[in-house]
């Protein structure tokens, strides 16, 4: 009677899991194939900050005066900064807001340290600062070593943040700064609190559904794989 027993349990135990894999077989794909599809990011989400500028301009709005780095619980915000004239250096030649008295020379942060909490971007007094979707940021082998210490004697004055020491990794003023000024990037949010969206493949939506099921972009969808090698081909040929 055990093994009667034993067998009648193993076969309502099978019967039961291929009902529910038979239940999910007739239910909408949710799975992703990534990077061809990718989750849309829901409104602050918090990733790398980005340096932003005055419209219209490559004038930055930071003013060297290092709050943010200062804000940031892991400090990894490194500043180096010259002093100018407040009153008769002009932003256009300097690069960057002079109310401070400061030209920004170096703006480095390292993603790698880097929590993503958004202090630095709430500390900032001018939304000099801003959080991004900006999430894509892995490599495949590491870089080349950067600079773990502030030059001090090639700046005026400046803020020795921390660094992991990975090149790939250590986003300077000129990277956070293109990225603040991307085409089609949307500037949101309210006063200390900045947002900076660049993720122009999806829209993210009020839905019932769990939040890994997004519409896919028009461009990606896999009904017959076509779309993903007409673009994997045209790639080929701009190379």
């Amino acid at each position: 009677m055990s093994v009667v027993r034993e067998f009648v349990d193993t076969a309502v135990s099978i019967g039961k899991g291929m009902a529910v894999t038979i239940a999910n077989f007739f239910q909408p794909t949710v799975t992703q194939h990534y990077p061809e599809e990718r989750r849309a990011t829901p409104r602050g989400d918090r990733s790398l900050p980005v340096l932003l500028s005055m419209p219209g301009t490559e004038i930055l709005k930071c003013t060297a005066c290092e709050l943010c780095a200062r804000a940031c619980p892991v400090e990894c915000i490194t500043i180096g900064w010259d002093k100018v004239d407040r009153k008769t250096a002009r932003p256009e030649d300097v690069g960057n807001d002079t109310r401070t008295g400061r030209a920004l020379r170096l703006y480095n942060l390292d993603a790698s340290l880097c929590l993503y909490c958004g202090l630095c971007a709430e500390a900032c007094p001018y939304e000099a600062l801003a959080m991004s979707d900006v999430y894509e940021m892995a490599e495949g082998s590491p870089g080349e070593p950067a600079a773990t210490e502030l030059d001090r004697d090639r700046y005026d004055g400046g803020f020795p943040g921390r660094t992991a020491g990975d090149e790939r990794f250590v986003y300077t003023k000129e990277r956070l700064a293109a990225l603040g000024r991307s085409p089609g990037a949307t500037i949101s949010g309210h006063r200390f609190e900045p947002y900076v969206s660049l993720n122009r493949d999806a829209v993210w939506e009020d839905r019932d559904d769990p939040h890994n099921i997004f519409p896919p972009r028009p461009d990606a969808r896999y009904d017959d794989g076509s779309a993903s090698r007409e673009r994997r081909v045209d790639a080929g040929h701009a190379g």
